[in-house]
């Protein structure tokens, strides 16, 4: 359980590190949608074991969600000239999952 805490707490600095300037300085937001990520992705993969398998992807979808905080619900917007088009994060979280062979079948 400890080495799990730790895992966790390393994959969220890293996560910091990489959304740079993006981050506000809102641990407590990434660790809630990083959590949320994690838990989702486990039920679509229904892994019991072997978490580290999905880091990559959870890690990028926690990215993902924390950018759009303020957007959900959201289908587009466009600013400045720039169009946003919005997809399901846990649909394509899935698609990923699928894709990548991760998902154990009964």
């Amino acid at each position: 359980m400890e080495n799990a805490k730790a895992n966790n707490y390393q994959e969220i600095e890293n996560i910091i590190k990489d959304l740079d300037f993006n981050y506000k300085g809102d641990k407590t937001v990434l660790k809630n949608i990083y959590n949320e990520i994690e838990m989702q992705a486990l039920n679509i993969s229904k892994l019991k074991s072997g978490k580290e398998r999905l880091l990559p992807i959870i890690s990028k979808y926690t990215k993902i969600a924390y950018m759009r905080r303020g957007n959900e619900g959201m289908s587009s917007s466009s600013e400045n000239g720039i169009h946003y088009a919005y997809t399901d994060i846990i649909e394509d979280m899935k698609k990923d999952i699928i894709n990548n062979r991760l998902r154990r079948v009964f």
